[in-house]
């Protein structure tokens, strides 16, 4: 097993490079680390993946999810069969993948996906199953774009079906609670 030895700030690979530097120094803790295994980047990264899948999946038929992980799922389900095809939706699958059911990365990611996921669907049971996730406290977002002709930001209204949608949502979910 390989070692890495760190002194201060200072790494060393060998313990000789570590007892030259030490001498004169009896100040400083030595921390040394031992390698457990070594894979390759993609492999560890696929295995880690397919482990929090399957646990999240084992604890969806053992009933143990808690209620955001189950609303993670709901969420995502409805994410993967409602939004188009572009871009946007890769990178936001592809972040989501990484964080897996985490709530705080997941809410600072949704809050910075914010604008798009308002206009993924402006249907309610879309912004409800958001909502269940990460509650939006308005629906506003930034519509601002720059007009080349006036050369000025121009201010693009927030259509009134995501408006309507969105507060109808919000009533729905506190009906429930």
């Amino acid at each position: 097993m390989a070692k890495l030895y760190k002194c201060g700030h200072r790494y060393f690979k060998t313990e000789k490079e570590l007892l030259r530097y030490i001498d004169g120094r009896p100040r400083h803790s030595v921390i040394i680390y031992e390698e457990l295994e070594s894979v390759n980047a993609s492999d560890y990264k696929r295995r880690t993946l397919q482990e929090r899948d399957r646990d999240i999946q084992l604890r969806s038929i053992l009933g143990e999810l808690d209620t955001f992980e189950q609303d993670y799922i709901v969420f995502l389900e409805m994410y993967r069969k409602i939004a188009p095809e572009n871009d946007e939706k890769t990178k936001l699958l592809r972040d989501l993948n990484l964080i897996g059911a985490n709530k705080k990365s997941f809410s600072a990611l949704i809050t910075r996906y914010k604008k798009y996921l308002m206009t993924v669907s402006t249907d309610t049971e879309w912004y409800k199953a958001l909502f269940k996730c990460h509650n939006f406290r308005d629906y506003k977002y930034s519509t601002k774009f720059y007009d080349r002709e006036t050369r000025k930001y121009i201010e693009r209204p927030i259509p009134d079906e995501i408006i309507v949608n969105f507060t109808k949502a919000k009533e729905e979910l506190r009906k429930k609670k």
